[in-house]
């Protein structure tokens, strides 16, 4: 299982697609907010979190900063995908976030991060 979140409905249903074109089950929430209800709601918890950063109600730094605290999301790899590099190295160096990808990416690049984080992080 695969959550993506990001404000964009083009990128929500290119990447979904995308992804599930490839063989994942894919759950899409348009921002953070949405996310980390979806999060504490549901019981099975997503193999890989795909995010951007710049989102309303709860921007991508607010959610990872959320999922990090709850325990049973520390091991779940994150994926950040912007069009901002430079602002997500922190996130990388703290190790909030296992991979990121900027916009705009190849589908070959998604998926090979993807399936790299999904089996090597969990």
């Amino acid at each position: 299982l695969i959550l993506l979140v990001d404000d964009s409905l083009v990128v929500r249903k290119y990447v979904g697609d995308l992804l599930r074109k490839n063989n994942y089950d894919v759950v899409i929430k348009n921002d953070g907010w949405d996310a980390i209800t979806f999060l504490n709601n549901e019981s099975q918890v997503p193999e890989i979190i795909i995010s951007d950063i710049e989102m309303p109600n709860m921007n991508g730094f607010q959610l990872i900063e959320a999922i990090r605290k709850e325990e049973k999301f520390n091991a779940v790899p994150i994926l950040v995908i912007s069009a901002h590099a430079e602002s997500h190295i922190i996130l990388m160096e703290s190790e909030n976030i296992q991979g990121f990808i900027k916009k705009p990416f190849e589908d070959s690049d998604l998926l090979t991060q993807t399936q790299y984080l999904i089996n090597n992080f969990n």
